[in-house]
């Protein structure tokens, strides 16, 4: 992924994604260290309301749409799915109190996204069929599948394939950074976890949702977005700052 901004605010792109609209906020912090510093989205994790309503009003001014066009549900770590495929009043109001983790759509004009701050936001991309999907993976996500799980709802709402697909990992914690214990490493192929003598394991995220992207028949795949917990400056890591901070919000829009 490439830096770049959105009017003037800082975010990332991949230049594997030039069709549609999409981004990953920036934090934008004067101080690093303090854990609200910076935009964020996200309206449920404890930011003034003040400030999330002024961070969406940014955004929507500079992609020309109404706020009530931003779309971003309540992530609680599972594995469903939602669909905006209807256009109605309220669907933004909707959507917010809505329990999901990942959310897919073919309105036009509409900006969906997810908030992260470590875990492993992806976006998925079908420009033929003209049908986008964000998904928020922790690693419980990671575990559950939820990226094939987004995927397989592409092809059961849309008739959308792998091989015409397009797969964005933004930014998220590295491999060196997420140290976990024995029970959560046990959960995953051995392939992604690295261990050292006297160390805790280690779980590589965004390689385990690279194969899982690949496994279900997508080939192009930008993985190569920076570790939020090394880079706190440019973005939220709730392992580096807790998780009484802030959210990158990583969106994508037809």
């Amino acid at each position: 992924m490439i830096e770049g901004k959105l009017g003037e605010m800082p975010v990332m792109r991949s230049e594997m994604l030039g069709g549609v609209t999409h981004f990953v906020t920036m934090r934008g912090a004067r101080d690093a260290g303090d854990a609200w510093d910076g935009l964020s989205m996200c309206h449920y994790v404890g930011d003034s309301e003040e400030r999330v309503a002024e961070a969406r009003r940014k955004v929507a001014e500079v992609l020309g749409i109404s706020v009530n066009h931003i779309l971003m549900p309540r992530q609680v770590h599972g594995t469903k799915v939602v669909v905006a495929d209807t256009a109605a009043d309220g669907i933004a109001s909707q959507i917010a109190v809505t329990e999901a983790d990942a959310i897919v759509t073919n309105l036009k004009g509409y900006c969906i996204g997810v908030s992260t701050a470590d875990c492993v936001p992806v976006i998925i991309c079908d420009e033929r069929r003209r049908v986008v999907a964000a998904v928020h993976a922790g690693w419980r996500g990671v575990v559950a599948d939820i990226a094939t799980k987004t995927i397989e709802s592409m092809r059961e709402q849309f008739g959308c394939e792998a091989a015409d697909m397009t797969a964005v990992i933004g930014p998220c914690i590295h491999t060196e950074a997420f140290e976990v214990g024995e029970e959560v490493a046990q959960q995953f192929d051995a392939q992604f976890v690295v261990r050292q003598p006297g160390q805790k394991p280690h779980v590589d995220l965004p390689a385990a949702v690279e194969h899982q992207l690949r496994t279900a028949g997508i080939t192009r795949i930008d993985n190569s977005a920076p570790c939020t917990y090394t880079r706190h400056d440019l973005f939220f890591s709730a392992r580096r700052l807790g998780i009484h901070s802030g959210r990158i919000a990583t969106c994508v829009m037809l």
